[in-house]
């Protein structure tokens, strides 16, 4: 059975307001797993890339930065319109995204994701096995959700789950305990 550990809608990431495109977001776990949900409204597609580890960031994606062994060294995990994936350990030298970018040979989560012409939903499912393979500790587990969205006239809106009140996701500081006291 999934135990939820956050529920809420995605903010505004540089005021840390209200989205006006709304992204409801869920994670979960069981024994095995953890599952990352978004379901994103959308008045304009625009993810770019079908590749693995091509340059996602470059169009719309939802994403989940997760720490490791420190909160200051994480996997970062992107997923687009396309289900294309992004993989990534990132050494955030300042945690204030002063980052060393680590791609990874083999993605280590998988992702489901049903595109409509007003909304998208992506369910994304990380193994703890996969996460303890490289180093994450679940005792001292940091993350963060995001999502980047582009308007028709291409200007891009970021949206958080806990805002970073910059025009950056790779804000440490922001990233806030995935398993809360009484988990």
């Amino acid at each position: 059975m999934k135990k939820v550990l956050h529920d809420a809608y995605l903010k505004e990431c540089v005021k840390g307001g209200k989205a006006p495109v709304q992204t409801h977001f869920v994670c979960q776990e069981d024994n095995e797993n953890i599952y990352f949900h978004f379901d994103c409204e959308q008045n304009f597609a625009f993810p770019k890339h079908k590749e693995y580890n091509a340059p996602l960031y470059e169009g719309d994606i939802v994403e989940v930065l997760i720490s490791l062994d420190s909160k200051n060294r994480y996997l970062e995990i992107e997923v687009n319109q396309y289900n294309a994936k992004y993989c990534v350990i990132i050494d955030n030298i300042d945690g204030n995204g002063d980052i060393i970018i680590n791609k990874m040979d083999n993605c280590i989560f998988e992702s489901r994701v049903l595109a409509q012409k007003e909304r998208w939903i992506t369910d994304i499912v990380l193994s703890k096995k996969n996460l303890a393979a490289i180093g994450w500790k679940k005792d001292n587990c940091f993350f963060n959700a995001h999502r980047q969205d582009f308007d028709q006239k291409g200007k891009l809106h970021l949206y958080s789950l806990y805002p970073t009140y910059s025009n950056s996701f790779h804000k440490t500081a922001a990233f806030e305990k995935l398993y809360k006291q009484e988990d």
